[in-house]
């Protein structure tokens, strides 16, 4: 087994990823790496697929940011890392906000050398148990989950499905306990090594989503 293995936890919110991640902080011999290094800016729980283009880029380019700190600390990290989110769930963000998002996002993607890594894709709950959990944990009424389901957790999901299908992903249904979960992912890191190539995925979206790029000036 190599002595560097990076491994993506991926998948849309409520899932368990980030309570993953720091389950897994705690083990011996196993670096975790956050989803993001910086407070979020205000306006990104209020942002939808109906914001204005000039603010849905703004959001892309500080989460690019965030994701060249992570990629930073990876290539000067060894052993096992394991980090909240790939440049992947970018891109699965975009598509959901619109082909015109999706295509700025990819050209701006394509400019950073990523690190391969395995990807494990962390499939959302039934819908009474993703109900349950953002009431629970994030104390959402019954009105507000729902909404948020239908409009972003729902769509989104189905980009991460068409994103993924084009990697080598291991699907993890979540429909179980916290503790269920970081079982089925301790056992996928004990399995064989089979690394992504992250930007060959993210080239491959010229020709499979058709997108024609314009190098800025």
């Amino acid at each position: 087994m190599p002595t560097k293995r990076i491994y993506y936890v991926c998948g849309v919110s409520w899932t368990g990823k980030t309570s993953i991640i720091d389950l897994l902080s705690e083990e011996e011999n196993c670096t975790t790496i956050p989803e993001f290094f910086d407070p979020y800016p205000d306006y990104f729980p209020s942002l939808t697929v109906n914001s204005n283009e000039a603010l849905k880029r703004a959001s892309v380019e500080w989460v690019l940011n965030q994701y060249k700190k992570k990629e930073n600390v990876i290539r000067s990290t060894q052993g096992l890392i394991v980090c909240d989110r790939s440049p992947l769930d970018l891109e699965a963000y975009a598509l959901a906000f619109g082909n015109n998002l999706f295509q700025y996002t990819t050209m701006r993607m394509k400019k950073v050398s990523w690190s391969a890594g395995a990807l494990i894709l962390l499939l959302a709950p039934n819908l009474n148990e993703l109900l349950k959990r953002m009431q629970d944990r994030g104390g959402l009424d019954s009105f507000s989950s729902m909404r948020l389901v239908n409009e972003l957790i729902k769509p989104l999901e189905k980009e991460y499905i068409r994103i993924f299908n084009f990697t080598n992903a291991k699907s993890v249904p979540t429909n179980c306990s916290l503790e269920e979960s970081l079982k089925k992912i301790e056992s996928i890191l004990e399995e064989p090594y089979c690394p992504c190539n992250i930007n060959k995925v993210i080239n491959s979206f010229t020709q499979v989503f058709g997108l024609v790029f314009r190098e800025r000036r």
